[in-house]
């Protein structure tokens, strides 16, 4: 896992010293350095051996799933196109057949770095810190809270910024990927998010 962390940080380092030079000589649209974006989508989980069995045993014909998903990200911009990020992620995945239902929390808290485009474009990002897995039913075989590490992994896009004084709204699209190492397993998570940014 530290050897794609490092491989990471080092395309975004690398693709940072590329459109700094041609930054540096424009005059800056935005004053503020640091960026608030909020990000509300769907997710799709992909859970331990535990949980699955669980899903598999449910009425498939009757089964019906609702995943939501929110994502929070606060920067502060270390130079015109990277910033020190720190994120949160919450989500919940809804189930139910005609026997049972039962809800599945999950939280992510990072830390780590992204690539922002200076007006629009493509965004990327790096994080890794703490899960947290919250069954919410009455089925015991299901289990009980789970913590564990978690590395994510973010790709979108902005679109032109609007300007209100010094201020920008940034309207965007997201992706992320975030792989968790629980107590009982491994919990994949891929989200896709409309995002609204303030710079």
């Amino acid at each position: 896992m530290q050897k794609y962390i490092f491989t990471l940080i080092f395309i975004l380092i690398s693709v940072n010293s590329v459109f700094s030079q041609e930054e540096i000589n424009k005059e800056p649209s935005i004053s503020n350095n640091y960026i608030f974006q909020l990000g509300m989508g769907s997710s799709y989980t992909f859970y331990h051996n535990d949980i699955q069995t669980v899903l598999d045993s449910m009425d498939k014909g009757s089964l019906s799933r609702i995943p939501f998903s929110i994502d929070f990200l606060f920067g502060k911009q270390i130079s015109p196109t990277i910033a020190w990020t720190g994120t949160f992620n919450s989500g919940i995945d809804i189930f139910s057949d005609s026997s049972d239902s039962f809800q599945i929390y999950t939280v992510l808290l990072s830390v780590g770095v992204q690539y922002i485009p200076f007006q629009k474009g493509l965004t990327i990002g790096l994080g890794i810190g703490s899960s947290l897995l919250i069954p919410n039913t009455t089925l015991s075989y299901i289990g009980n809270i789970e913590f564990g590490s978690t590395i994510s992994f973010d790709m979108g896009y902005y679109f032109e910024t609007l300007k209100f004084s010094s201020v920008g709204i940034i309207p965007g699209l997201g992706l992320k990927y975030t792989h968790s190492e629980m107590f009982r397993g491994l919990v994949d998570q891929i989200s896709g998010y409309i995002n609204l940014g303030i710079r």
